[in-house]
């Protein structure tokens, strides 16, 4: 769903937008709408290298070459093979 919406530009910057959207023959406001999207990943990957969890990548070695497709298996053990249950 899209939303209709309305903002205030000065001169200067109105033109500029004019200007490029000219240029990358697009509209004002496809240009908009792709710079909110740059702003908003770029947002969420500092959220992403900020989070404290995700600073400790790296920080250990499992020594399993195959952590990533076994992870579950290495975590919990394998119910078919594990006699503990």
């Amino acid at each position: 769903m899209a939303h209709r919406t309305q903002l205030y530009l000065d001169d200067a910057q109105y033109d500029y937008l004019k200007h490029l959207a000219e240029v990358e023959k697009k509209s004002i406001a496809q240009i908009i709408r792709e710079w909110i999207e740059e702003k908003k990943d770029g947002r969420e990957i500092k959220r992403f290298h900020a989070d404290s969890f995700m600073k400790t990548r790296g920080l250990f070695d499992s020594g399993a070459p195959d952590m990533a497709a076994h992870f579950d298996e290495y975590l919990y053990g394998n119910p078919a093979t594990d006699k503990r249950s």
